[in-house]
């Protein structure tokens, strides 16, 4: 059993589950895994397990997942950090946040539904935890922005703003796109120039030590700082979050970014894809408050049984691209698991948004070299064209 919850570590994952595990092969082998019952059983019976808040190398818990202690501590510490912040609910003007937002995210010249980034920033403005979900091209540095400009209207003291990112790259296209999306900001120009524009990684902003695994900001010598903003948040695993959180004051305002279909993090854990399962779910107090804020129509689904559901917000509408084109299907159909539709759309391509190259039954390797100059090309075209 330790093996294996080391293997799914090493893979990424946090625990193993007994239920699904049970009764199949055993990491390649032809050895079958015990039944449930007798499995957890004899776990239960080692010195070596033992049940939350042991202090045992192996935590079970009661619903037949099997942790490394290190792991189990951080999700508990995790989760008690972030609903504690997550309920904790700003005393605010709203018909002050109305006006606000209203000017902030004026209303478009055509209406097609709920206008998700403004929702965004009232969650930001309302909460101390605010994460913020979207796929390339929602507007999550333009909401961002905005959010910034609405936090810095609305204290009466200059608030210490951090950036940061998982990667120095990810910090350095955080500053591009900031840089970019201040200049359509409709404030005054002292509040714009108030904006900060440096960001940087998460190792930088908690201060590495060489040569060792801790850091200068931690519990209890905590980040200076009102805000902080974290791009590319789904490459954060567990152990780097639980940090991160663990620094942060009481006081201080916690906005994740980042797109929650994408890949997780390397290291075990993947914090944000699972804070986000209760997307949408408000609760109807808070979703009551965020129509009277939004004057938006907010029709989700009812509240499920996730504490952090009101301050998770899914940005819906590309910008790059419809969601009834081709590539908003495809895009759609992976983000569901739906293979077949995927593959449907793959293989029509009908309006040329969408072309499939079809590599030789042989010598595969020799046709991706002849092609992948070409491919390259096109991509640094779109980059430059970008930048």
């Amino acid at each position: 059993t330790a093996c294996l919850v080391s293997k799914a570590t090493a893979e990424g994952h946090t625990c193993i589950d007994l239920h699904q595990l049970s009764g199949k092969s055993l990491m390649g082998t032809s050895v079958p895994a015990p039944a449930y019952e007798s499995w957890f059983q004899a776990l239960q019976n080692s010195p070596v397990v033992g049940a939350p808040g042991m202090f045992t190398p192996l935590i079970l818990t009661a619903a037949g997942k099997v942790f490394l202690h290190r792991y189990w501590q951080y999700e508990e510490q995790l989760a008690g950090d972030l609903l504690e912040r997550a309920q904790t609910v700003e005393a605010i003007d709203i018909s002050c946040l109305k006006q606000q937002l209203d000017t902030l995210f004026p209303p478009p010249a055509k209406r097609t539904g709920c206008d998700w980034q403004k929702v965004a920033a009232a969650v930001a403005a309302l909460r101390r935890l605010a994460i913020i979900s979207g796929g390339p091209g929602t507007g999550k540095t333009t909401t961002v922005v905005r959010i910034l400009a609405l936090l810095m209207q609305q204290s009466d003291r200059p608030l210490r703003i951090r950036l940061a990112a998982p990667t120095g790259k990810a910090a350095a296209r955080m500053i591009e796109s900031i840089q970019k999306a201040k200049t359509s900001l409709p404030v005054s120009d002292t509040l714009r120039a108030h904006i900060p524009e440096q960001a940087e990684t998460l190792h930088r902003l908690l201060g590495s030590r060489l040569h060792t695994n801790q850091f200068r900001y931690h519990e209890n010598n905590q980040l200076p700082l009102d805000v902080l903003i974290v791009d590319e948040a789904s490459m954060i695993d567990l152990s780097m979050m639980t940090r991160l959180v663990k620094a942060l004051p009481r006081h201080a305002r916690l906005i994740l970014l980042g797109d929650k279909d994408q890949l997780s993090s390397v290291e075990a854990g993947s914090v944000m894809r699972d804070i986000c399962l209760g997307a949408g779910h408000y609760t109807e107090r808070f979703r009551q408050q965020l129509t009277e804020a939004t004057g938006e129509p907010i029709v989700e689904g009812p509240a499920v049984a996730m504490c952090t559901a009101d301050s998770v917000v899914l940005l819906k509408e590309s910008h790059r691209f419809a969601s009834g084109s081709d590539i908003g299907q495809l895009a759609n159909a992976v983000n569901q698991g739906e293979w077949a539709v995927a593959r449907t759309l793959l293989a029509s391509g009908a309006t040329g948004e969408i072309h499939v190259s079809q590599p030789p039954a042989t010598g595969i390797t020799a046709y991706l070299m002849r092609q992948l100059p070409t491919y390259l090309e096109t991509y640094l075209q779109a980059l430059r064209a970008e930048a």
